[in-house]
């Protein structure tokens, strides 16, 4: 089953290459795999093969295709994270309801909001108390080219 779902991606990528468009080089083949897995692992057990196939697939292609509009929104996602786990996760959670006839729709979208808002809340909570006791930045004191170059 899982091994469906990683090889529908690999195959999209290949006939998207054969087509003349830009080689995407083994580490997309990579995040097109995780990609794909994060996708079905929302229900491992009920999707027939063409089913998981399908949905990997979708994964690949939601992985493959994100990055450039994270660039235009001038977010820094340099290993793929947002596209291959948080998309992916949310297609994966939102679509289990095909295969899983004890799923609902509504209550996919219900569960993917609320893991959603305590992740802000939390993440937000987080940061705002290490940016009051230890803070997040460099002083400017201790700010080398190294330092700085980290941060790029």
């Amino acid at each position: 089953l899982l091994v469906s779902a990683v090889l529908a991606p690999a195959v999209l990528a290949s006939e998207f290459e054969a087509s003349g468009a830009e080689i995407l080089g083994p580490f997309a083949r990579v995040q097109e795999a995780v990609a794909a897995l994060v996708s079905i692992s929302a229900d491992p057990l009920s999707p027939a093969l063409w089913q998981a196939a399908m949905i990997g697939a979708i994964g690949g292609v939601i992985v493959t295709v994100t990055p450039p509009f994270l660039d235009r929104l001038r977010i820094d996602d340099a290993g793929f994270s947002i596209p291959a786990h948080l998309l992916c996760g949310l297609w994966g959670a939102v679509i289990a309801f095909w295969a899983n006839e004890n799923a609902r729709l509504t209550g996919q979208v219900v569960g993917a909001a609320a893991i959603a808002g305590f992740s802000y809340l939390m993440s937000y909570l987080i940061w705002t108390a290490l940016r009051f006791t230890i803070g997040v930045r460099n002083a400017p004191l201790e700010e080398t080219p190294s330092a700085a170059a980290g941060n790029r």
